[in-house]
């Protein structure tokens, strides 16, 4: 049974060696190059203005040089990053070659060839410039990487965009929503709290990918979703529920395609227990969805006046159940209120978009149970496929210890592995 949002799988990083340039002179290193391959030769010449050339000859006879210049702008990395489209492994364009120039000028060794390709060996030089300025290591460029580079610039670095300040890791970055509070809008135990953007959260309620694919990344993932929707420190004892969905086709998309997004779990759900201040994973990712597993329904209420039910979809958030089934074997949320700001699909497109997205409706009875084995069955719930929702009920009840009569369950989202970011 595959997961769906899970990593890439990690790719052999070769070492600097295999890839470096012989020099005629051993004072100025040779850029690490992204498509080195067996039958290319590599001539490094460095000259009194210290400029390095490499020529790289190739099947079609290009030739590729690096030279130290002046900071570009980082215009274009800037505003990818504040979009929420981080620099990652297989990205490619003028914002991956800012960040390799400026990778270079922050003294990283050996340096890269500015090509504009976010392989091994740019993975490689973030991993390398995160050891050394104490940020999270994950070879993944997004605030707190970027901001740290803009800081280590030096003073030609001036010439582009003004710098943000580098992110003091002891204090959260607290990312505005659409009505400019802080944290998820409305939602229970998330509104007016701070929310901490990493290089994995984007802030309350948004991550950038889904679960990683050990138990010690997904553990820091959870601690970064915790301290991202304000619930650090956790409470010792505590189990902590996370699901990571993904975000629902546009309305652009066919019918099919919104379709097949509503009959798909197309999330993952990890549990974790609280213990001495940090998370411990107790399960593993299990197959989820957030959405209704269908356009409509006569059980939901009928808000437009149409003719037909219009089911709920609730925010992300943060939200508390109790850790006791009901008689049926679903756990009920701790209090109704806590979903006063879901929002229902007006038009039955399995999109929540628009005025939707705008909406503020009550919703009931938002349980947590099992759905069909292949396809989510509910009009607003939290469900996971037979096995998995029996793994995930035994893992929140020996997850909890002391007296704690409920559990946190916290949902994030993710862009949509199809279409991309479609939040709401």
């Amino acid at each position: 049974m595959s997961r769906i949002g899970q990593p890439e799988p990690r790719t052999h990083i070769p070492s600097p060696e295999t890839t470096r340039a012989h020099s005629t002179n051993n004072t100025q290193p040779t850029p690490r190059v992204e498509r080195a391959s067996d039958t290319n030769t590599f001539t490094n010449t460095n000259t009194n203005n210290n400029t390095a050339t490499v020529d790289t000859p190739t099947r079609n006879g290009l030739t590729r040089s690096v030279s130290n210049q002046p900071a570009p702008s980082t215009a274009h990395l800037q505003h990818s990053i504040e979009q929420g489209t981080y620099a990652k492994r297989g990205r490619s364009g003028e914002s991956v070659s800012e960040l390799q120039q400026m990778l270079n000028r922050s003294g990283i060794q050996p340096p890269l060839e500015a090509d504009g390709k976010f392989g091994p060996l740019t993975q490689q030089a973030v991993r390398d410039y995160q050891t050394q300025n104490n940020l999270r290591v994950d070879g993944i460029v997004g605030p707190e990487t970027l901001g740290s580079l803009l800081g280590n610039q030096g003073p030609a670095g001036t010439n582009g965009p003004r710098p943000v300040a580098r992110p003091d890791r002891t204090q959260p970055t607290v990312t505005p929503d659409a009505n400019g509070t802080q944290g998820t809008n409305g939602t229970q135990g998330t509104n007016g709290t701070q929310g901490v953007q990493g290089d994995f959260t984007q802030g309350a309620g948004r991550v950038n990918s889904g679960f990683g694919a050990t138990s010690a990344d997904r553990t820091r993932q959870a601690e970064d979703i915790l301290r991202a929707n304000g619930q650090w420190p956790p409470e010792n004892g505590r189990a902590y529920a996370i699901q990571i969905d993904q975000d629902a086709p546009p309305s652009s998309a066919s019918h099919s395609d919104r379709r097949n997004f509503v009959r798909s779990y197309s999330g993952e759900t990890a549990v974790f227990r609280a213990e001495n201040g940090r998370l411990v994973e107790q399960q593993g990712p299990l197959r989820s969805a957030s959405h209704a597993g269908q356009f409509s329904s006569s059980l939901s209420p009928d808000v437009t006046g149409d003719g037909r039910g219009d089911v709920a979809n609730i925010r992300p958030g943060v939200y508390n159940y109790n850790t006791q089934t009901n008689y049926r074997g679903r756990f009920n949320p701790r209090s109704n209120a806590e979903f006063a700001n879901s929002a229902r699909d007006y038009n039955q497109d399995g999109v929540i978009d628009g005025r939707e997205a705008e909406g503020r409706h009550q919703a009931t009875a938002i349980q947590i149970h099992a759905g069909n084995s292949a396809s989510p069955s509910s009009i607003g719930c939290q469900t996971l496929p037979p096995d998995d929702y029996n793994r995930f009920r035994q893992a929140i009840r020996g997850a909890n210890t002391g007296n704690n009569n409920d559990f946190t369950y916290i949902l994030v989202r993710r862009p949509n592995d199809q279409f991309g970011a479609n939040p709401f």
